[in-house]
């Protein structure tokens, strides 16, 4: 019985590791999301930082959709993306659990169990992405590299 409810509870355990949602396209809050600071009446900062479960591409396209939306708000057509700072941060962790017993089994890469008689040990890295974009937005398409922001709302 006692080897039954270790089992259930890893695989419980199993489950709620898997089911964490990636950080959605939001207003910044406790997951993760964008915000936006404006500089000038034609430039931004914007940033959006994601969670363990949010790729660096998803985060981009989310920095990008938020530029857009600002471009298109503020009566622009276009916009440049000046500078991008990525501010990735990255935790390593290790975790031994004693009197475990069963096996865990993830699609993430990066978790490890490792068992050793009546213990198990999770071992890893896992990164927070975390992209900041300057961008400057413009009314007439002046130069070839810039963004067009509502082609860009409706292909991304």
């Amino acid at each position: 019985m006692k080897f039954s409810f270790t089992i259930f509870s890893i695989s419980t355990a199993a489950c709620l590791i898997l089911s964490g949602c990636a950080t959605s396209y939001k207003a910044l809050g406790f997951n993760g999301g964008y915000s936006e600071i404006k500089t000038t009446p034609d430039s931004f900062i914007v940033t959006f930082k994601g969670n363990e479960f949010t790729s660096q591409e998803k985060v981009m396209q989310y920095a990008l959709r938020r530029a857009s939306e600002l471009t298109i708000q503020n009566g622009y057509k276009y916009f440049s993306v000046i500078s991008s700072t990525d501010r990735t941060k990255s935790y390593n962790y290790l975790k031994t659990n004693k009197n475990t017993s069963g096996s865990l089994d993830t699609n993430f890469s990066h978790i490890r169990l490792n068992e050793q008689g009546s213990s198990s040990t999770y071992s890893g890295t896992i990164m927070e992405p975390k992209l900041i974009l300057e961008i400057k937005c413009f009314k007439e398409k002046i130069d070839s590299n810039l963004i067009d922001a509502k082609y860009f709302l409706q292909n991304n």
